[in-house]
């Protein structure tokens, strides 16, 4: 089962080896201190492990980042700012579990839409399988959306 698990930006910079399980995510931001990377978003573990507390070990599946109505053009929407499965366990079906229970939380909470932008373009093929379509939001602003209603 899937567990979300909230962490603040802080917490993520002490994880062992973070960097080199997420080189994708915007690590940069949070070491700069970022008010709005680390305000303005929420920040989740993904683990798979049932634990009986909080000092027993975790294994890390994932690292997301979301919040909402991100863009003017999409209201009541699920934005995914940063999705990174960790990269030994990558090309083995987790990503697709968490996308699945995302978008069943998107579901249950009645968001329009769920976005988000592809920075891999080899990941479009992963989307566009879940039903997300390239749209322009703004200005030279192109994301991906997945519409939910």
């Amino acid at each position: 089962m899937i567990q979300l698990i909230p962490i603040t930006a802080n917490e993520i910079l002490q994880l062992p080896e973070v960097e080199k399980l997420f080189p994708m995510v915007s690590l940069d931001y949070l070491k700069r201190g970022d008010w709005y990377f680390q305000e303005k978003f929420e920040w989740f573990l993904v683990t798979d492990d049932k634990y009986k507390n909080e000092s027993e070990r975790k294994t890390i599946l994932a690292i997301i980042c979301v919040t909402d109505d991100w863009y003017e053009k999409l209201e009541n929407d699920f934005h995914l700012s940063v999705f990174e499965v960790a990269t030994p366990i990558r090309s083995i079906g987790i990503g697709t579990r968490i996308l699945d229970s995302l978008i069943d939380l998107a579901i249950k909470y009645h968001y329009n839409t769920m976005s988000l932008q592809v920075r891999e373009k080899g990941l479009i093929p992963f989307y566009t399988r879940f039903g997300f379509h390239e749209e322009l939001v703004g200005p030279g602003i192109s994301c991906f959306i997945l519409n939910i209603k």
